[in-house]
C-alpha cells in the first residue's frame, strides 16, 4: 500500500505483499472452493473470511491447525486450540454454481445488449454466473 497519510487509511502490515490500493480477488466470502493442492486436495469447503493483502483465504473445516495457548488467568492449564488456518488463493479453486464444477472465473463489464453487469464474476467452463455474496 501507498504512505500512511490519515487515520482512515489502513496501515500497511508486515505480511502486506502487494502495493495496490485496492485489490479485487477472484474469491469471495461465502463461495465454495475446492483445495487443489495439498493435504486437502480434493476437498471443497465454504470460505469464512479473505485476506486481500496476503492474497489468502480460510475455508470452513479445512487446513486444521494445533493453536498452542499460554497459561494465563483465562486459562490456568494453558490448551490446545483446533482451528482452521488460512491458505494462499492460489491452492483453492472456485466450484461453479451451474455447472458444480471448480474453474477458473472471469469477469464481465457488460452483457451483449451493453447494460452493466457491475464487474459480475463468470465460469470459464460453462459461462454461468457465479453466484455467493455480494452482486
Amino acid at each position: 500500500m501507498s504512505t500512511y497519510d490519515g487515520r482512515f487509511m489502513l496501515k500497511p502490515k508486515a505480511g502486506d505483499t502487494t502495493s495496490r490500493e485496492r485489490i479485487i480477488l477472484d474469491v469471495r466470502t461465502d463461495d465454495e472452493v475446492m483445495i487443489i493442492r495439498g493435504d486437502d486436495q480434493g476437498k471443497k469447503g465454504k470460505v469464512l473470511r479473505t485476506i486481500p493483502h496476503k492474497r489468502q483465504v480460510v475455508v470452513q473445516n479445512l487446513n486444521y491447525i494445533w493453536k498452542h495457548l499460554r497459561r494465563s488467568q483465562q486459562n490456568p492449564q494453558g490448551g490446545r486450540l483446533h482451528k482452521e488456518a488460512p491458505l494462499p488463493i492460489s491452492r483453492v479453486m472456485v466450484v461453479c454454481q451451474s455447472c458444480g464444477e471448480p474453474s477458473r472465473v472471469y469477469r464481465k463489464r457488460k452483457d451483449e445488449k451493453g447494460e452493466s453487469l457491475r464487474g459480475q464474476r463468470f465460469c470459464r467452463k460453462c459461462d454461468g454466473p457465479v453466484s455467493g455474496k455480494g452482486k
